[in-house]
Order: C-alpha cells, then structure tokens, then sequence
C-alpha cells in the first residue's frame, strides 16, 4: 500500500508517495509524542508503520501476531487498533489491542 503526503502550505505541490505495507492500508492515525509528530499507518498484511513527520519512516511496531488490522487510532498516549473479531456484549475484547508508547520496541 503507499500513502500520499499532500502539502498544506504548497497545494500545488505533487502528492509524495511513501511505501510501507505489502498490503492495503486500512488506517492512519496521528500522535505527538515526545516532542515529535508521529504517524502509525497499519493495513491488512499485519503491519504497524511508524513514520516521523519531517524525517519519514522510522520502522515497524513490534506485535506478538500477525492478524490484519481494521483499525487504529492513539489514546492517551496508547495505540489502539482492531482486528476485526466479533466481540458480543458482555464478552472480553480480545479482538481489540492496546500498546503503551513506552513499551514500543521499533
């Protein structure tokens, strides 16, 4: 999958492509973290991409499986993704998956 980088202070400005899944993208999420803007791409291959806005891609978040992704979005300094599973009311969501920032290995 690629992402198309459009500049907001350049409209005219050409899309910059960037690669990072093997796979359809199926989420970007936004976050400011350590003093940096970040971006976490993810997409049904399994994968979560780090990317630091100004510098590009800074590798691939650590995960104990491979299972596509739905969905992703930051919490509270948390990374929260999808996986699409059925979670009937009342159940334990163990289709949904938290990563604290301070844990990540990249």
């Amino acid at each position: 999958g690629m992402i198309s980088l459009l500049s907001a202070s350049d409209p005219d400005k050409p899309p910059k492509p960037i690669s990072g899944h093997i796979k359809s993208i199926t989420a970007i999420t936004f976050s400011l973290h350590g003093g940096q803007s970040e971006v976490y791409s993810s997409s049904y291959d399994g994968v979560i991409v780090r990317w630091i806005l100004g510098t590009g891609y800074a590798g691939r978040v650590e995960r104990n499986d491979s299972t596509q992704i739905k969905c992703l979005t930051t919490v509270e300094g948390e990374l929260v993704y999808y996986n699409g599973e059925h979670i009937p009311a009342g159940m334990e969501a163990e289709g949904v998956l938290y990563f604290s920032f301070l844990n990540w290995v990249l």
